[in-house]
């Protein structure tokens, strides 16, 4: 099966803003002996917003990367968060409009 991969990050946000769920794919890291984080490879990840200021990326158990509630304190928009967020991960989605 085929399908469209994006990293159209404002898209993404007013998808998961309007209630969507979506499949992506993002950086796996772990921190090596000295403290430095290492890539170990890509996992799958859900990308969902439960309400504001709190999204979630991750996948069983493991969140890669989320705002929670208490972020809302920081005076940085929630979509500019968001974008941070997905940059970090080098996060790509399946395109839910394809």
């Amino acid at each position: 099966m085929a399908y469209t991969m994006s990293k159209d990050y404002e898209y993404l946000y007013r998808f998961i803003c309007g209630g969507g769920v979506a499949v992506g794919f993002c950086n796996y890291t772990r921190m090596n002996s000295e403290g430095i984080f290492e890539l170990i490879g890509r996992d799958v990840c859900k990308i969902e917003k439960r309400k504001d200021f709190d999204i979630s990326i991750g996948v069983r158990g493991i969140g890669y990367a989320g705002i929670m509630p208490f972020e809302e304190k920081h005076g940085i928009a929630e979509c500019e968060m968001f974008r941070r967020d997905c940059l970090n991960l080098d996060l790509e989605f399946i395109d839910p409009s394809y």
